[in-house]
């Protein structure tokens, strides 16, 4: 029911907790069995690969498993495990590239095959890279940092600044439409104009000044202050947003066209049977994650974990499909004992916490003072150093 789990050892067990210990094992044997390989098949986003786990449509002959380590891909942190020899990588329609081969670690079928399948978006990488230049400024002056070492990050990011406008200006094999490179050229060079008065040793006659619309002028000083910061990073909001409905767009777009040339690739491995759908991300962005949304949008679900699902980049394959058998098997269970399939798939004991955490509160029990100190000082602030740079 919640989170609290101690298991006593076998001197110290009851009657109840071994008839407890019968539960926990035969929950975990029918979370092994919650799918149905022959029904239903697992695919899985991991950074910019596809991985498909299915069943193969029945053969005419089966393949041997052999032992051997350079023989060809393996299951993930399991070198010398055993493998089939990877079949010749195939170039899908869009431009991804898949590979195929049987995953005996998966249980209960040891002849699952597992085909990838590489994701190619570079416009959006790229866009991202870019927005992060101004972020590594900030990055570089908050907090409890050495000056010293502020200014030597500083005057990195300076110099690399000034070669990726270089680069920009010179074609430089970008994916940016000319509306794009304009736009991030002003954001490059309001980054050199920024630092090069700190870091760059121009004098103030060298220096280029940007002239806003509203006649005011944005340049490069002596030293490098929070205001400058701030007034710099300001400037750049409306780029920050149109990189990413950008990148949102082309990052999208790719992945409508990878998952239609995996579903075609595959017809007749996939043909009746159920997709789940994981992708694996950081904690982070979990909240509205776009490739959530783009997944509940194809397959027509409501909501994340029927049928799509979200889970930590740190789990391995096996893992992944874990999580899809723990939701698989908790919402069978909350729909017999609940009639609710969504009910296992929170803690069990939150409302009854709720109740009782607001009694406590109106009794003043809570909140404890000593836990309130120093709150409105951190309240949405960044750790800038004090002073100037």
């Amino acid at each position: 029911m919640g989170t609290t789990n101690s298991t006593p050892t076998s001197s110290q067990q009851t009657p109840l907790s071994k008839l407890d210990a019968e539960f926990l094992t035969q929950y975990a044997a029918l979370k092994s069995r919650a799918l149905n390989w022959s029904k239903e098949s697992v695919l899985i986003l991991k950074g910019n690969e596809f991985i498909l786990l299915s069943l193969p449509s029945p053969r005419p002959a089966s393949v041997g498993l052999v032992e051997d380590d350079t023989a060809g891909m393996t299951t993930q942190g399991r070198r010398g495990s055993f493998c089939l020899p990877t079949s010749p990588t195939r170039r899908s329609t869009n431009g991804c590239a898949s590979q195929q081969r049987q995953h005996p670690s998966l249980t209960p079928h040891p002849h699952l095959t597992r085909t990838t399948h590489t994701l190619h978006i570079p416009l959006f990488h790229e866009l991202k890279s870019l927005c992060h230049i101004p972020l590594a400024i900030l990055a570089a002056i908050a907090g409890d940092i050495d000056h010293r070492q502020a200014r030597a990050a500083l005057r990195r990011v300076w110099e690399g600044a000034r070669d990726v406008e270089r680069t920009m200006r010179d074609g430089g094999g970008y994916c940016l439409s000319e509306e794009q490179r304009e736009r991030n050229l002003e954001l490059v060079r309001r980054t050199v104009v920024l630092l090069e008065g700190v870091v760059g040793g121009e004098t103030r006659e060298e220096r280029v000044v940007i002239v806003e619309k509203d006649g005011s002028e944005f340049e490069g000083k002596g030293v490098l202050t929070k205001d400058d910061v701030s007034t710099y990073i300001r400037s750049l909001r409306q780029t920050f947003s149109r990189n990413m409905w950008d990148a949102t767009q082309d990052c999208l777009l790719a992945m409508d066209a990878a998952l239609r040339s995996i579903l075609s690739e595959h017809v007749e491995t996939l043909h009746g049977k159920k997709l789940h759908i994981v992708v694996q991300g950081e904690h982070m962005p979990a909240r509205d994650n776009m490739f959530v949304q783009y997944f509940l949008a194809a397959t027509g679900t409501e909501k994340e974990g029927e049928g799509v699902y979200y889970c930590s980049p740190k789990l391995s394959e096996e893992e992944v499909v874990g999580i899809v058998q723990q939701h698989i098997t908790d919402g069978l269970v909350g729909w017999q004992v609940f009639g609710d399939r969504e009910r296992m798939h929170s803690d069990l004991l939150a409302p009854s916490a709720h109740k009782i955490l607001d009694e406590w509160k109106a009794e003043g029990r809570l909140p404890y003072g000593e836990l309130l100190d120093g709150r409105e000082a951190a309240q949405m602030k960044c750790p800038f150093l004090n002073g100037s740079l």
